[in-house]
């Protein structure tokens, strides 16, 4: 369906008999659309193929938000690591206003942590009960260290 307006679009475009102006304006909205196909194609594709990957090693804590192998992939140092805590109530964080869906770094979660100056949300899409179960793994690990956590 979303290709049916790029079609119709491109072929104006192309048609000799299209004025300049017009063209020019096409243009510029096919290139707008095409990108926003492909970022609502992106969040499908993240709500029925989409990954959170937690890995909790000795190094620190990696999160991964993966599409088919493609998304972000983020380390933080156990050293840096503070506050790790169950998040009661998990909010997206609100860039220019805007909802963060999922696949974004902070866009919600229920355990969280600060790091630095970033406070980092991970766990957004499993319930209370599986969030407590992470948490009480990650706890139990003896990996991170009681300086690690909300004390």
């Amino acid at each position: 369906m979303w290709s049916v307006g790029e079609y119709f679009v491109l072929k104006q475009i192309f048609d000799p008999n299209t004025f300049i102006l017009a063209k020019i304006f096409m243009l510029v909205w096919v290139t707008i659309w095409t990108v926003a196909g492909l970022f609502v194609m992106f969040f499908i594709l993240w709500q029925i193929l989409g990954f959170e990957i937690i890995i909790v090693t000795h190094q620190g804590i990696r999160i991964e938000k993966t599409v088919l192998g493609i998304g972000s992939k983020n380390n933080y140092d156990i050293g840096s690591i503070k506050d790790l805590m169950f998040n009661d109530n998990p909010t997206p964080e609100v860039r220019k206003g805007k909802y963060q869906p999922g696949f974004v770094k902070n866009s919600g979660g229920k355990i969280k942590f600060s790091f630095g100056t970033e406070t980092i949300q991970f766990g957004n899409n499993i319930n209370r009960e599986e969030a407590e179960f992470l948490f009480d793994k990650i706890k139990r690990s003896a990996i991170l260290k009681r300086e690690n956590f909300n004390t």
